[in-house]
């Protein structure tokens, strides 16, 4: 299993989707933290079954994990030894608002 690392705005989205999904009710919070972590552990054992991006510029792989009962989608750039995770992106929000990210992503 490769390591992985956060950029600090994928980890307040993901902080923020979590807050999100307690206060609407009370233990969603937790259970999209678990399916997040289900999904980025598949990720870190085949980080070849995302669907593959194209995105402008990108110096690495960048693939999309999709979860599955939440509508979000983990963005990571696949590198041999480590995968950074750009976004935890809502299903609803603009499909590639993340791209100018993939700049504090290096080689």
């Amino acid at each position: 299993m490769i390591p992985y690392r956060f950029l600090p705005s994928a980890e307040q989205e993901l902080d923020a989707a979590a807050l999100h999904y307690e206060t609407e009710c009370e233990g969603l919070g937790t259970e999209f933290l678990d399916e997040l972590a289900v999904v980025l552990s598949r990720a870190r054992r085949f980080p070849k079954i995302g669907t593959r991006i194209t995105a402008p510029h990108a110096a690495r792989d960048v693939r999309r994990y999709l979860l599955t009962r939440f509508p979000y989608k983990l963005i990571a750039a696949v590198a041999d030894d480590v995968l950074i995770i750009v976004a935890v992106a809502a299903s609803s929000q603009h499909p590639v608002y993340w791209f100018p990210r993939l700049a504090k992503v290096k080689p």
